[in-house]
């Protein structure tokens, strides 16, 4: 066997010991996670992990349209009431704090990624008024959205 084939061998086994290493860290950090929610027996709570985290993932698929809690309480197949109670004990934000965030998040990628409007960003990340969008960027940056950009491309 060549040298060369030896070592992309040996590569790939260490990549693929890497990989498994972080699936199993993963997986005890998951363990945690579910341990330390508040139902009684242990399958209600890997239940209700998976229902609030496919939840997250549908805020974090939707974030750009007009959603409401009981859209996304539906998504977990949860009542609203019980579902803000526990999404809010779980990532210690509302859903709706949670989704401003999120719409945030994407607002300071696409203002530094592309060479878009303020007010077409505010648009494209689900914001209906670019005042308050404005506001509120400015708020949790310190910064207005022309001014990140600028700051942030120099």
């Amino acid at each position: 066997m060549s040298l060369s084939l030896y070592s992309n061998k040996r590569r790939i086994t260490e990549l693929f010991c890497e990989v498994l290493e972080r699936l199993i860290l993963s997986q005890k950090e998951i363990e945690q996670e579910v341990s330390a929610m508040t139902p009684i027996r242990h399958s209600t709570k890997q239940e209700l992990y998976q229902r609030l985290h496919s939840a997250k993932d549908y805020i974090d698929s939707c974030f750009a349209e007009d959603i409401s809690l009981d859209m996304i309480a539906k998504t977990a197949h949860l009542a609203p009431v019980y579902f803000l109670r526990e999404f809010k004990k779980n990532f210690y934000l509302t859903p709706h704090q949670y989704l401003t965030q999120r719409r945030l998040e994407e607002a300071k990628y696409l203002l530094l990624a592309k060479k878009r409007s303020v007010s077409d960003v505010c648009m494209s990340v689900g914001f209906s008024d670019l005042s308050s969008f404005s506001k509120l960027f400015k708020t949790r940056t310190g910064f207005s959205p022309e001014r990140y950009r600028s700051i942030a491309l120099s």
